[in-house]
């Protein structure tokens, strides 16, 4: 039964990767606008990609930390766990400023209007669910990347209730408010 489970799962992820049976709006824009890399790329992938290098990291993953803050980012956004290649991802789009704590984030952001941004790259860290599940609640999006490790998938599993969730591999994305229901995309990420 699980390698039917397994199978499911990697064939609607593989039809999902391109739009196909996602019926939200924002579901389809996200994925083929933000998700999916378009064929030009952005003046700074080069200045990314040489940092990304330098911290041993994957340039499509940096990329994509780079296209999301700029469709999803505002001016502050938290970065949890993360590298300098990471932080450097988080900025350039924006020049948003990285945080590197999540206490009374949310409520910050909505005092200026905006919708928040963390990311957590080591879910193995210390981390308020309460925070993160305000973040969501408020309309921000919470990116846990190594969901393929327990902790991860753990985080990821608590807040997906809270808004529609793009869920990969080893990475997931959760968008709060905005009127979107609270699903779940089996997508390719990266």
């Amino acid at each position: 039964m699980r390698l039917l489970d397994w199978l499911a799962t990697e064939i609607n992820r593989r039809r999902h990767r391109r739009g196909f049976g996602v019926h939200s709006p924002f579901g389809f824009y996200f994925i083929t606008q933000v998700i999916a890399e378009g064929r030009y790329g952005y003046y700074c992938y080069s200045e990314l990609d040489k940092l990304a290098d330098n911290g041993n990291l994957s340039p499509k993953r940096i990329r994509l930390l780079m296209r999301i803050a700029g469709a999803l980012g505002g001016r502050e956004v938290v970065g949890l766990g993360t590298l300098p290649a990471e932080n450097a991802a988080l900025r350039a789009y924006h020049g948003s400023t990285v945080l590197g704590e999540l206490s009374g984030y949310a409520g910050r952001c909505a005092d200026r209007g905006e919708k928040g941004l963390v990311y957590l790259a080591r879910p193995d860290l210390n981390v308020s669910m309460d925070e993160l599940q305000s973040v969501v609640n408020s309309g921000g999006t919470v990116i846990v990347a190594r969901t393929d490790t327990r902790s991860g998938h753990k985080i990821a599993s608590l807040i997906e209730p809270l808004g529609m969730t793009f869920a990969g591999k080893d990475m997931s994305i959760i968008v709060g408010g905005r009127g979107l229901p609270a699903q779940r995309i089996e997508t390719v990420i990266i």
